[in-house]
């Protein structure tokens, strides 16, 4: 299924849309090779930490976007999923991927790790 043109024409979208949000877009050879789409580093207390986008084909013409992030023993975002209809149209699939992106970065946020490197609010 990684091979229709429709598949790709998607991850060139999302990955785009990963990229205006940060994201670093993944060597060609693994972008047209494997599902990974774009990486992320995250600084932490324990080091920098990175979280990989992954553009899995489904049956039906579904695409998936999903993260991977391993914290505290896990993927601390595997919930974390846009899933791209057929015949959605680049800006539903931009904002989608928009979304996807707030929701993984909070999530990673809320890690340990994160949480102590991260700076704290003050509060009045």
């Amino acid at each position: 299924m990684k091979n229709k043109p429709e598949y790709f024409k998607r991850k060139e979208v999302v990955s785009q849309a990963l990229k205006d949000q940060g994201w670093e877009v993944v060597d060609s050879l693994s972008f047209n090779g494997t599902s990974a789409v774009a990486t992320k580093e995250f600084e932490t207390a324990v080091g920098k930490k990175e979280a990989v986008a992954y553009l899995e084909s489904w049956k039906d013409g579904f695409d998936m976007l999903t993260v991977d992030y391993q914290s505290e023993g896990r993927n601390i975002v595997q919930s974390q999923s846009f899933s791209i209809r057929p015949g959605f149209t680049e800006p539903q699939i931009q904002s989608g991927t928009t979304r996807f992106c707030n929701k993984v970065e909070a999530g990673i946020d809320k890690s340990f790790a994160r949480k102590i490197h991260l700076p704290q609010s003050v509060e009045p």
